[in-house]
């Protein structure tokens, strides 16, 4: 018993370290120590493709801001104003000037675009499941 207390009581202080430097997002908020912020759906897809990739291209970005066709440049405008929203968010959950994603010139193809993520990013987990894996 005494053992299963010790793990249990050290797994709870390696979860709060674990939290403690991650932003953490779940189905309708993002999240950095005691501060929160609700997201759209888009900017949910949007992030859960960085966790993945830590980048994302122009084109698969304007997939996800909108279905419809526009101009390049119409694109690029709302490109900006989506990123612009959720650096925004960003900045006041954590309170730092810095922001969450950047654009970058495409190291592959120089005249692309990519948007990487500056700060790793977690999806929020319960304790109970950060407690049982291995």
């Amino acid at each position: 018993m005494a053992v299963l207390i010790c793990f249990v009581v050290y797994k709870l202080f390696s979860f709060k370290d674990f939290l403690k430097g991650l932003v953490l997002y779940d189905d309708k908020k993002i999240y950095y120590g005691q501060n929160s912020s609700l997201l759209s759906q888009k900017q949910l897809t949007l992030i859960k493709h960085l966790e993945s990739k830590n980048y994302i291209s122009s084109t698969e970005l304007n997939k996800i801001i909108s279905s419809k066709v526009f101009v390049k440049s119409h694109f690029t405008a709302l490109r900006t104003s989506f990123i612009e929203e959720i650096n925004t968010i960003y900045k006041s959950v954590t309170n730092t000037p810095t922001n969450f994603i950047e654009e970058i010139k495409d190291p592959l193809d120089k005249r692309y675009k990519v948007y990487k993520i500056t700060k790793q990013v977690a999806e929020k987990k319960s304790f109970f499941s950060f407690l049982f894996k291995p």
